[in-house]
């Protein structure tokens, strides 16, 4: 049977194998939608997908592709603190990007973070702590759906779902620690510390949103859906334009009258105007004045229509009068402190300065006496809780080493962890087995 020949021309037609990838081409989800997945979350699920820790993954595979001899260099104890603003616009989050887009092949990953924006937003616009919504991973875990944390909220200004309208969470239900953005054992959906499950759909929102908080929920999420398909890249210069637009149809051009209208120091107008300085929150704010979106201002080729809106004005210079430090009396936050001191769960006094909008010094100037109340009563909750937890954990691995000894089996630890459910860390697991037994071997003693 006489074999088949190819011409050299049918060769240099055939289709070319391309080159394969490092790591898996993980689809990030939500890409294109106000739900897109932040990175820190796509490096978490990626290292899931390779069945490697997250510092593994780093450590083993990211870290040698790196073009930033910084990174390169530097050891994975230290690394986490320079990636505390992963999701946002800073040179660490340039190095990810550019090396996770070389070894997954995918060239959308740089939209998992807000690098599109570069030179626009300061660095510091994103949180150096995970938050989540209990109510959206409770029911994407009900629904058999992938896990993941979306970029929207690590954003500093999201304080609450946008989607359930109920705060964000930031420290976990169990041991009470707020976690990193990125972490050697980050699991989505779980504390990185105790390996806590963090969904839960029984929470309610604390109260109800005002049209300011709504505002800046539905900027961003616009915002973050346009940038996939935006096609002009956004410009510095643009909000400086935009912002003299503003000043020029309001108050005709006189940047004194728009400050005392607005509330804004002049200076800092003068700066914005110019292009010296770049409005933040500022900007969403002058934005809800004159009724445009961020995302117009940010992603559009033209200047939108400047409508003034005088009610949000005073909307918003009231609810700045109620977070200054100057507009509220001393006796007024010894009386928050003593609501707080009387809070159903306690709270720790870090915790009670960022809910009162007040520095922790100030705080503690007011009453030493109520805040060292307070501290005490936090410390008392953790270690209930702490070992209320351990008693759980003991009573459940003596249910399993009672039920293991009627089967004939040794209660080793190996055993004991395959009947356990992940409740118990794996740190306290030994500890929890030896009290256990101890517990059993007494009441054997006294019951022969």
């Amino acid at each position: 049977m006489q074999r088949g020949v190819y011409d050299l021309e049918d060769l240099m037609m055939m289709p070319t194998v391309p080159r394969r990838s490092v790591l898996f081409n993980l689809e990030p989800i939500g890409i294109g939608t106000s739900f897109v997945e932040s990175l820190t979350s796509y490096i978490a699920r990626l290292s899931c997908a390779h069945c490697l820790t997250v510092s593994k993954l780093i450590e083993i595979v990211i870290k040698p592709y790196f073009s930033s001899s910084y990174l390169k260099n530097v050891h994975i104890d230290s690394f986490y603190k320079p990636s505390i603003c992963l999701n946002g616009n800073s040179s660490v989050t340039f190095d990810f990007v550019e090396t996770l887009e070389t070894l997954t092949g995918n060239k959308e990953i740089r939209y998992l973070t807000l690098l599109p924006f570069s030179g626009i937003w300061r660095r510091d616009i994103v949180k150096n702590y995970r938050t989540w919504c209990p109510q959206c991973l409770e029911e994407w875990k009900n629904e058999k759906s992938i896990l993941y944390e979306p970029l929207i909220w690590s954003i500093k200004d999201i304080t609450t779902c946008p989607r359930h309208k109920v705060d964000l969470e930031s420290n976990c239900p169990s041991c009470l620690k707020k976690m990193n953005v990125i972490h050697r054992n980050m699991r989505i959906g779980y504390c990185n510390y105790c390996n806590f499950w963090l969904g839960c759909n029984s929470q309610k929102s604390k109260y109800e949103q005002t049209e300011w908080e709504e505002w800046i929920n539905y900027n961003y999420a616009k915002l973050l859906h346009e940038m996939y398909y935006a096609n002009i890249q956004p410009l510095k210069r643009k909000i400086s334009v935009v912002i003299a637009e503003i000043i020029n149809k309001t108050m005709s051009g006189n940047i004194t009258d728009f400050s005392n209208l607005v509330g804004i120091p002049r200076k800092k107008i003068y700066k914005w105007k110019y292009g010296e300085t770049i409005p933040a929150l500022s900007l969403l704010k002058l934005c809800y004045f004159v009724d445009i979106t961020i995302s117009d201002v940010l992603l559009k080729n033209f200047v939108p229509e400047i409508k003034l809106k005088q009610e949000r004005i005073q909307i918003v210079n009231d609810l700045r009068k109620i977070n200054t430090i100057t507009n509220i009396e001393s006796e007024n936050i010894e009386e928050s402190l003593i609501n707080i001191l009387a809070l159903d769960i306690p709270i720790s006094l870090a915790e009670a300065a960022r809910r009162l909008g007040k520095p922790y010094s100030t705080i503690y100037a007011s009453n030493k006496e109520i805040c060292k109340q307070i501290s005490k009563r936090y410390l008392d909750h953790r270690n209930n809780l702490k070992n209320q937890r351990m008693i759980n954990a003991v009573a459940q691995v003596k249910q399993i080493i009672e039920n293991l000894q009627k089967e004939g089996i040794k209660p080793s630890e190996h055993f004991i962890r395959q009947k356990l459910n992940k409740s118990v860390h794996a740190i306290f697991l030994g500890k929890v087995i030896k009290i256990a037994l101890t517990e059993l071997n007494q009441i054997n003693s006294k019951n022969p």
